[in-house]
C-alpha cells in the first residue's frame, strides 16, 4: 500500500498582470499511487479557475474549504493544465498579491 494515495511531483506557474488581477497558467505533474478514485488536494483558495484539463479533457474539480480537490481514477502519472485568476491590489506602479498557504 502506498504511503499517500497521490502526490504532486512538480508544478510550473507563469503569471501575467491583467487589468486588476493576475492570470496564471500552471502545469502540475501528478502521480496517483493507489487504484480506484482518489482526491488530490489543490490548495488554491481564493482563485477563480478558468480552465482545468488533463490530456485535453476537462478535469473534475470539487470545491473545498482550502481550494479544490482534483478527482482522478486509476494509478499513474498525469499532467494537469490550469488557467486561473487572482485579484491583485495596486500598490504604486507594482501589482502586489499576498497569498497565504
Amino acid at each position: 500500500r502506498a504511503p499517500v494515495p497521490a502526490a504532486v511531483r512538480s508544478a510550473v506557474y507563469q503569471g501575467v498582470a491583467d487589468g486588476d488581477g493576475i492570470r496564471f497558467t500552471a502545469q502540475l505533474e501528478l502521480e496517483v499511487l493507489s487504484p480506484g478514485w482518489q482526491r488530490v488536494p489543490l490548495h488554491f483558495g481564493g482563485v477563480g479557475i478558468e480552465q482545468a484539463s488533463i490530456g485535453g479533457q476537462p478535469a473534475l474539480l470539487v470545491p473545498t474549504e482550502k481550494g479544490y480537490d482534483l478527482l482522478l481514477e486509476g494509478a499513474g502519472a498525469r499532467r494537469l493544465d490550469l488557467v486561473f485568476r487572482v485579484g491583485a491590489p495596486l500598490s504604486g506602479d507594482t501589482h502586489v498579491h499576498n497569498r497565504r498557504r
